[in-house]
């Protein structure tokens, strides 16, 4: 299977990273943190499915079907020394260190079936862990992110989906025999962000627009997307947007801006990507094995709301959201949905 890196995922990361230069006039320059600032510890946790569970309205068990991870960040020194050695650093003062692990599982439409299906989406199961990188100002955010991982059965999501079909009486799996091989993977992943406040600095009810680039380049995908994210609410948290299992939420937040009590929005997000490789759907890179040929363009449209609770130095985060894909091989007839939900606790030391 072919291991070109187009052109234009390399000039879209290097312009990606070089804007801030750019721009860095047009923004105030921000003072630097005291040392003797709290410092937040963030844990966090996704869950997406495309089920009866978490989407009613039109369940569905099929694609991507499930996924599922733990993250941890904080706002060490280190995460500051860090930007010492990565270009167009200058204009930041916000940095945080974290980590991910995460197992995503991928199915055709018919799961009762034991033989090999064509022309669908092939059993694919990923086990991943990741180390990120974040930096960022009150306007803009850089996310840097590097996942190793295996595709396979020592992925053990087939044992997941059996184990979990077998506890909610839904029917067994029959086809994980079908699955890809084992193959060990690299992924890494840039994306920036910036965002539009309405009123940044009041109390009660907020807007703000938060569009968005990113790349990904690896053996698990290669695309460039574009989109942007609109939020409407009550005591707006302090971050670039609400987080999902393949776009972790900023933890470069500043505790002593965020409002104390409680916070509801509602979001709507759009997105974009040109795709140059799915493994999940083109099948392993290195041996035969079931694969589809891949839509080039794919757009998203998720909607959700969250609710945040800051008392005193713990924020309580809780997440909903619906996402809607459009076809993302040429046999697929219809987009597809999934929700998701998210937790996450944020402790100042």
């Amino acid at each position: 299977m072919r291991f070109s890196i187009p052109r234009v995922l390399l000039v879209s990361l290097v312009s990606a990273v070089g804007a801030p230069a750019l721009a860095q006039e047009q923004v105030p320059e921000l003072s630097t943190p005291p040392a003797t600032q709290a410092r937040p510890l963030t844990f966090g946790f996704f869950w997406e499915n495309d089920s009866r569970l978490f989407k009613p309205n039109h369940p569905t068990d099929r694609f991507y079907t499930n996924g599922v991870a733990v993250t941890f960040a904080g706002q060490p020194e280190i995460a500051r020394e860090i930007n010492d050695v990565i270009p167009f650093g200058d204009r930041y003062d916000r940095f945080a260190l974290g980590g991910i692990v995460g197992q995503l599982m991928f199915t055709p439409s018919d799961l009762e079936r034991e033989t090999l299906i064509r022309d669908e989406q092939p059993y694919a199961g990923y086990f991943f862990g990741g180390v990120y990188w974040q930096r960022a100002d009150r306007t803009t955010v850089d996310h840097f992110q590097i996942d190793v991982g295996i595709v396979g059965p020592s992925s053990l999501a087939g044992e997941t989906q059996k184990w979990f079909h077998s506890i909610n009486d839904s029917g067994e799996p029959e086809g994980w025999d079908n699955q890809l091989h084992d193959e060990v993977t690299g992924q890494g992943y840039f994306r920036k962000k910036w965002r539009l406040r309405v009123d940044p600095d009041g109390v009660g009810l907020n807007a703000d627009v938060i569009p968005s680039v990113g790349v990904a380049l690896g053996t698990v995908y290669r695309w460039a997307e574009a989109g942007a994210t609109a939020r409407v609410g009550y005591n707006l948290p302090d971050d670039f947007g609400p987080g999902r299992l393949a776009d972790v939420r900023a933890a470069t937040g500043d505790p002593l801006r965020t409002q104390r009590g409680l916070g509801v929005f509602g979001f709507v997000r759009v997105a974009g990507r040109a795709v140059e490789h799915n493994m999940f759907l083109e099948g392993n890179n290195f041996r035969e094995s079931p694969g589809e040929p891949i839509e080039n363009l794919v757009g998203e449209l998720q909607g959700g709301i969250g609710v945040q609770y800051h008392w005193k130095n713990v924020s309580i985060d809780l997440g909903y959201a619906q996402t809607v894909i459009t076809p993302e091989f040429h046999e697929q007839e219809t987009t597809h949905a999934f929700a998701g939900v998210s937790f996450a606790v944020t402790v100042l030391f």
